[in-house]
């Protein structure tokens, strides 16, 4: 289902910003479950991708400053987040870490339907260009 998800948005928009967006529902799924069972190579590593669809998009293209900005937060966020994974904090601070992973998941998510806007503003643009 989650992937059925993220292959509508990519056939409403064939861009490669929102066919490979850091904030498809598929990882960010597998993010959390890494997360909730608290294993922390699978969060590891789905991180990863995740910052470097990041990085290639956003933080390396022409987006605003503030997208950079909550871009390189977001990062730094996995980072901690994937710390806590492999210490203590974990396990005493569960509540708080996972409301603020989820806070800067939803963030993105927003920035995604954002892009996605964006991409359906800009090709109505385009049609309306052509017809004149």
């Amino acid at each position: 289902m989650l992937i059925v998800i993220d292959t509508l948005h990519a056939k409403s928009d064939r861009r490669d910003l929102v066919k490979y967006h850091n904030a498809q529902v598929f990882l960010t799924a597998l993010l959390l479950a890494s997360f909730l069972i608290s294993e922390p190579l699978p969060f590891i590593f789905i991180s990863t991708i995740k910052v470097l669809s990041l990085m290639f998009f956003k933080i390396s293209g022409q987006s605003r400053i503030l997208e950079k900005l909550f871009g390189l937060l977001y990062i730094g966020c996995l980072v901690f987040v994937s710390y806590s994974l492999f210490t203590s904090l974990y396990k005493k601070y569960f509540a708080i870490i996972f409301i603020f992973l989820l806070i800067f998941e939803l963030g993105m998510r927003i920035n995604y339907y954002l892009d996605l806007s964006l991409s359906v503003r800009s090709k109505r643009y385009s049609m309306e260009k052509k017809s004149n």
